[in-house]
């Protein structure tokens, strides 16, 4: 079976008629400018606070799978990982154990474990310092930036 160009643009055609009266205006609709609009607006600590929530999962997505790669990275499992010890073991002898190093500013390997049920609360725990962080960050002003 061939089909034409022409009958190709006959249909297109058609179709376009079509789409254009079903395009009626409704009485919820209007063109006039002087008509209200319904607007949607979200103040400002709403958009801080939706920018920080989106930054800081970037953050944190960025550190459970490459690890910390840049300064905010860092300073944020550093954090974390003060915490850790200073509130001392939490792993239970018989539970199931995650096994990580963490090098330090001495390139001193430590050894550390954390427990499966230990694992979800740590990543909280990351969540929360790196939306901190972000918040404290956006907070400072930033060198070049006009403000």
């Amino acid at each position: 079976m061939v089909i034409t160009s022409y009958q190709i643009q006959n249909v297109i055609a058609d179709y376009s008629k079509r789409i254009g009266r079903s395009r009626l205006p409704r009485p919820d609709r209007t063109d006039d400018p002087r008509a209200p609009r319904d607007k949607i607006s979200l103040s400002a600590q709403g958009k801080r606070e939706a920018v920080i929530e989106r930054v800081a999962a970037n953050i944190v997505d960025r550190i459970t799978r490459y690890g910390p790669q840049e300064d905010v990275d860092h300073q944020i499992v550093g954090r974390l990982r003060d915490e850790i010890q200073r509130d001392g073991d939490t792993v239970d002898s018989g539970a199931l154990e995650f096994v990580f190093n963490v090098f330090d500013d001495a390139h001193a390997k430590q050894t550390n474990t954390l427990s499966a049920k230990d694992s979800s609360t740590m990543i909280r725990r990351l969540e929360a310092l790196a939306k901190e962080t972000v918040d404290r960050n956006m907070a400072r002003p930033h060198p070049g930036m006009d403000d």
